[in-house]
């Protein structure tokens, strides 16, 4: 067998008060010691062991020590070393893993398309779940927050995992603030698993969402993640989150949850009824044609579908719509051309691609 090797990262270099906490919260003793060393001991059966490391940075053996610390726990309490190291990294974080499954995946591998689709659902869904923790609400118009997303920017994504495809995201746990009892990051990660708990639990059941009211859903979670199932194949994700023993944790949120096939018509229906009605744009929006699929009619002119990139608050929506011969002569110019186009309608948002429908206006810029 080969010997486990410590390779360090910039973002996730061992040093050694991490492994101090991780001795101490495994019943070893720190003592009383000069300032730049750590002394700790243990008592197994009738002998005491003892494990000496450096505080002191700037010390030359550094991480040998902490290595030699490592493999001498290792032995004496039969783990291997990359569990330990493991445990000592996760301490500071929670750890978010989705295994995908599904017809398309298998080994390890998912289709690049995919892979972009879901993981644009996954990002949407951990906003939507920092945004509720800021601010409690059934829909937001905007997702955006500049809180939510200086959170998103220390969450780091792990890389993949063989078997079936598996992405995993790790939330840190740093307290912005010391009177803060739980960390926001910790608040986030409750939330998200309790919302899929109650998404199943209503796709499980008859009951309407009015009668769930012991917990405040909101529509963006639940579309986001209808927009990370790519395509009609069906696909299934298990939500599993490995908690930091440094946080307490709440035994009644769930660690693990499934995410079956058959719920995302449920969970879609969800999310549309959480959405206020007045967010039902009939408005002007700017934006491109990304794609056209017409047809001739009896006369021989196109018309047919017509799929948009409009700006909606700030963000790009994609969205399909049906063009009579005159607007879809305008969208195959502007489409050609790269440019840009007004257009007037119903804007009804859904996972992945909104409807634009009751088109008064379609012009070039």
């Amino acid at each position: 067998m080969q010997p486990f090797v410590l390779m360090y990262h910039a973002e996730n270099e061992l040093f050694s008060e991490p492994l101090i906490d991780y001795l101490k919260n495994r019943d070893w003793i720190l003592m009383e010691s000069e300032p730049d060393i750590a002394v700790l001991r243990k008592l197994f059966v009738n002998q005491e062991e003892e494990i000496i490391l450096p505080r002191d940075r700037t010390y030359a053996d550094y991480h040998q020590r902490i290595l030699e610390a490592i493999q001498f726990l290792a032995k004496r309490e039969n783990i291997s070393e990359k569990n330990i190291i493991e445990e000592v990294f996760l301490q500071k974080w929670d750890i978010l893993r989705i295994r995908i499954r599904g017809d398309r995946i298998g080994n390890g591998c998912i289709s690049y398309l995919d892979k972009g689709i879901i993981e644009e659902g996954v990002r949407k869904v951990l906003l939507a779940s920092a945004r509720s923790i800021l601010d409690p609400k059934s829909y937001f118009k905007r997702l955006y927050s500049a809180t939510a997303e200086q959170w998103m920017r220390k969450c780091y994504a792990g890389a993949s995992e063989s078997g079936s495809y598996i992405l995993t995201v790790r939330l840190p746990l740093e307290n912005d603030s010391e009177n803060v009892e739980l960390p926001f990051s910790r608040k986030v990660a409750e939330y998200l698993m309790t919302s899929l708990g109650q998404l199943v639990k209503l796709s499980e059941s008859s009951d309407s969402l009015t009668e769930n009211t012991g917990f405040h859903l909101n529509a963006n979670l639940c579309l986001g993640l209808a927009e990370m199932k790519p395509d009609e194949i069906p696909i299934n994700f298990d939500f599993e989150m490995r908690w930091s023993s440094e946080i307490p944790i709440n035994k009644n949120i769930p660690a693990k949850i499934e995410i079956h096939d058959r719920y995302f018509p449920s969970i879609v229906r969800i999310g549309q009824k959480l959405k206020p009605q007045t967010e039902v744009n009939h408005d002007l929006f700017v934006g491109k044609v990304l794609t056209l699929h017409g047809e001739a009619d009896e006369q021989g002119s196109m018309q047919g579908e017509a799929t948009l990139i409009l700006l909606v608050d700030e963000q790009q929506t994609k969205a399909k719509a049906l063009f009579g011969p005159e607007f879809y002569s305008l969208a195959c110019d502007a489409h050609k051309k790269n440019q840009y186009v007004r257009i007037s309608g119903v804007l009804s948002e859904k996972p992945r691609c909104s409807d634009l429908k009751d088109i008064s206006l379609f012009e070039v810029i």
